[in-house]
């Protein structure tokens, strides 16, 4: 196995162990730790004020499309969709 994909194992890992330990059921914090787009220290800290895990995931979705989604679709690429430009 080639070291990126296990120096990238191990970090899910942690952070999968970090978001279980912060109270996040198993499935949810297996699917948030494989997604680095998301926050996870500011997970935590909306879970250690009293929110639930499910509405801080919501919260903190990221809004950005991974690029393999924008190309599988053939989408536009992230910012051409909906620009306005202003005059001056």
């Amino acid at each position: 196995m080639p070291t990126k994909r296990r120096d990238l194992q191990k970090v899910e890992k942690w952070r999968r162990a970090q978001l279980i330990e912060a109270g996040f059921p198993r499935s949810l914090a297996d699917r948030v730790a494989r997604d680095a787009r998301y926050d996870l220290h500011a997970l935590i800290e909306l879970v250690e004020h009293g929110c639930s895990a499910a509405l801080a995931t919501r919260i903190l979705e990221p809004t950005e499309r991974p690029v393999a989604a924008r190309t599988r679709r053939k989408l536009p690429p992230e910012g051409d969709a909906g620009q306005v430009q202003l005059r001056t």
